[in-house]
């Protein structure tokens, strides 16, 4: 970096600060490998004028979303999210104020919150932490997979009618979870022969086909999509989206289907990737190998300079680092069609 004495020791007094507050959490690092062995290998690979550029992005625009972080948006859940709903909606049924039902209506809103069911998109939506977090949940109430078999479904209204002692119970309202959403592509999105694709249809459609054989959901029943974080570019999608499909009327929707998250990262996060030197930094330390046709899911081209659907992002989760941010921080190839790339927070691909 060739940076004098002063400089040096102010730079190393911060990166290990930060290596043991945060960032020597990642997940993919191992002992003796850590943040400062990882970013002094990825500042190598880039021509010494463009490491000032590129230490700048990784100091003065990460957003690292550590262990802690992520807990806390878990806990966070359930009580900002899924019981202010539920107070309203048994309110709304009943006719009464919100402020009213806690007293008057304890019973329907147990009984409600059972009728609640949390479905994971994938092992970020941390359902562990979810149920220690709290206990008045139901391990039955919670599934690990939107793919689900009708002995699973019947398991789950069984459960359901014992434990609300009603005998014709259903499930009234579910939550589909998540832990990261940027393009909200990967839950709904169009292909370009017109068929609807994603987590939220593929969801839909398997409560369509269990219940052509037996009643899951109660009539009239309603759908959360729930992340813990999320980009402003993927909460305007997803709900063009979803309002597009109900629109075209080949899947079947809920009356109610609301996107709610636990952060909403703010609009700035997305950077300009137009403007120098970042333009150069994207362009010049790429390599076309790590593109694939998965990239153009829901339109768009295979490259991902600016990573997916263009998010330009440089955000990493202690777990992973989505495939929206910068490619230049989590990408590794040999460079057969371009630039050798090292990552800085190696990727690993998605879990689920």
């Amino acid at each position: 970096m060739n940076w004098d004495d002063l400089t040096a020791g102010e730079e190393y007094q911060w990166l290990g600060f930060m290596a043991k507050l945060k960032y020597d959490g990642y997940r993919d690092f191992v002992a003796g490998a850590r943040f400062l062995e990882s970013l002094a290998g990825w500042l190598r690979q880039f021509a010494p004028e463009d490491r000032s550029a590129a230490y700048a992005l990784m100091k003065d625009t990460l957003v690292y979303f550590g262990p802690i972080e992520i807990r806390r948006l878990v806990e966070s859940f359930y009580p900002d999210i899924v019981f202010p709903w539920a107070v309203s909606e048994v309110a709304r049924r009943k006719g009464i104020p919100d402020w009213l039902v806690s007293t008057q209506q304890p019973d329907e809103l147990k009984k409600f919150l059972r009728q609640t069911l949390f479905v994971a998109l994938s092992e970020g939506a941390h359902t562990d932490a979810m149920r220690h977090a709290t206990p008045s949940l139901s391990n039955e109430q919670i599934i690990v997979s939107h793919q689900v078999d009708d002995e699973k479904w019947a398991g789950l209204v069984k459960d359901l009618r014992e434990d609300t002692k009603d005998p014709n119970a259903l499930f009234a309202r579910a939550y589909l979870v998540d832990d990261f959403t940027a393009s909200g592509t990967t839950l709904i999105r169009r292909e370009a022969n017109g068929d609807w694709k994603g987590k939220i249809p593929k969801f839909l459609e398997r409560v369509a086909m269990a219940e052509s054989r037996s009643s899951i959901f109660e009539e009239g029943w309603t759908l959360g999509v729930h992340h813990y974080i999320s980009t402003a570019q993927a909460d305007a999608a997803s709900n063009r989206l979803v309002a597009d499909c109900r629109d075209a009327g080949k899947i079947q929707m809920p009356d109610v289907l609301d996107m709610s998250y636990g952060y909403l990262l703010p609009s700035t996060t997305k950077h300009d990737v137009e403007a120098e030197p970042l333009k150069t930094l994207i362009y010049k330390y790429y390599d076309k190998a790590i593109e694939t046709r998965h990239n153009t899911a829901g339109g768009g081209s295979t490259a991902i300079n600016a990573g997916y659907k263009d998010c330009a992002l440089t955000v990493v989760l202690d777990h992973n680092t989505p495939n929206n941010s910068l490619p230049i921080l989590w990408a590794e190839s040999e460079g057969t069609l371009g630039h050798a790339m090292r990552p800085l927070f190696r990727r690993r691909q998605r879990h689920t």
